[in-house]
């Protein structure tokens, strides 16, 4: 079956009309969370209050890829930043790192996973950025669809190759003094709660990426 379903990452409801949307495909065998912003006010909605709502309002496919990044290594566990919409993009993509291993751990018949896609020539990476823009697609693609894919589940993939992500991200505590503010997590499990942020402007898309394999 094919199709196309479309919706604003940045507009809560319009993200729950997309999950809406994508029911009607029936179930996915994969589902790739590829969106991203950066430097932008739709950070937090667009690169982790989006993918949390779709993966709790869709069925549970037979494969999550959750986009990463480097990054996501100097990001903060202080979850204090979400509610009051002040986490970087570096914290965001802490957080759907820690999200897609804790999928891997808890949903029985579903794997999950994390990709690094490198440093793509894209708007958001600049054109100079490393990575082959037109093979930018295949780091999410490999561990969504290969056979030997390995770990099967709880991978953290940089150019087909996983690596080791921040420690939080797998619920081990980190030994240092807490982040300062309200909040703060620092050497604590992470752990995501839904929040909803204003509204971005009107009419403005964010790409992603669903795949269904017939």
């Amino acid at each position: 079956m094919e199709g196309v379903v479309a919706g604003d990452l940045a507009v809560a409801d319009e993200v729950r009309s997309v999950a809406g949307q994508a029911v009607g495909f029936g179930r996915f065998d994969a589902v790739v969370h590829n969106a991203g912003v950066l430097d932008s006010p739709d950070e937090i909605a667009v690169n982790i209050v989006a993918p949390y709502l779709l993966t709790a309002l869709m069925e549970k496919p037979t494969r999550l890829i959750y986009l990463s990044s480097s990054l996501h290594r100097t990001g903060s566990t202080d979850l204090g930043r979400l509610t009051e919409g002040t986490a970087s993009c570096d914290d965001t993509r802490l957080w759907v790192t820690a999200l897609a291993l804790a999928c891997a751990t808890r949903w029985e018949g579903t794997s999950s996973h994390a990709v690094d896609p490198g440093w793509v020539p894209t708007r958001m990476g600049g054109p100079a950025a490393s990575d082959d823009l037109a093979a930018g697609h295949r780091p999410q693609i490999w561990p969504a669809a290969h056979p030997d894919a390995a770990p099967a589940t709880g991978g953290y993939w940089y150019h087909r190759r996983t690596q080791t992500p921040h420690p939080v991200t797998r619920g081990r505590a980190v030994p240092g003094p807490p982040d300062p503010g309200p909040g703060a997590a620092h050497g604590r499990p992470a752990r995501l709660t839904p929040a909803r942020r204003p509204a971005g402007p009107p009419g403005r898309r964010h790409a992603g990426m669903w795949l269904r394999e017939c």
